[in-house]
């Protein structure tokens, strides 16, 4: 049987939630959709995000701002193991909060706009 992760799962325009998921990629498409991307969190050290692979080329609406770059549709974070995905803590949880509780379209450099291609306009 597989084991369950904790994760925080960010919707656009929605309020992030904490989320226990099959250790699955099945579980993973139903969040994100297919096909999935994973990135290391350039915010959250130790941190990876599962997005979807093709976010920005599908139209997804603007989620979060992560750095210099967007991310659309919906996305979740967990931590980063040695070879796999890990559990969040506590700890873990509240720092997601701090970070990707702003809502959509803000920035903490200046704000940014999708075009309709998808790509970030403002580089």
């Amino acid at each position: 049987m597989k084991s369950k992760l904790r994760v925080m799962v960010v919707e656009p325009d929605k309020e992030h939630y904490e989320k226990f998921l099959k250790d699955s990629l099945e579980a993973m498409y139903e969040i994100v959709g297919k096909p999935i991307e994973v990135t290391r969190d350039i915010l959250l050290p130790g941190m990876l995000l599962v997005v979807n692979e093709e976010h920005k080329l599908r139209g997804l609406p603007i989620n979060r701002c992560t750095g210099d770059d967007i991310i659309c549709g919906t996305f979740f974070v967990c931590k980063n193991g040695k070879d796999d995905f890990r559990s969040l803590t506590d700890a873990d949880v509240e720092e997601i909060k701090t970070v990707y509780g702003l809502p959509k379209g803000t920035c903490d450099k200046e704000d940014k706009e999708v075009n309709s291609s998808g790509t970030d306009s403002s580089m």
